[in-house]
């Protein structure tokens, strides 16, 4: 069943750079919140957001898109 190579591969299938940004947002009435996962870094990075504003929102994301551009990871 789950042998030590089997959850060896599994792990290192996980790790492999993608060249992606992950991001998530958790919508509410007053704060919409952003989480965000980028190939430089193995710690999410979380921001915040005006609920409804849908131009701050994608500005947040381009910033995040342009910050891993810089860092020449995408």
């Amino acid at each position: 069943m789950g042998t030590t190579v089997d959850n060896l591969a599994a792990a290192a299938a996980i790790r492999v750079k993608l060249g992606a940004i992950f991001a998530s947002v958790e919508l509410g009435k007053s704060i919409w919140l952003v989480t965000s996962l980028t190939p430089s870094s193995d710690k999410m990075s979380r921001r915040t957001v005006a609920g409804g504003d849908t131009s701050a929102l994608l500005a947040c994301l381009v910033g995040l898109r342009d910050k891993a551009q810089l860092r020449h990871v995408i």
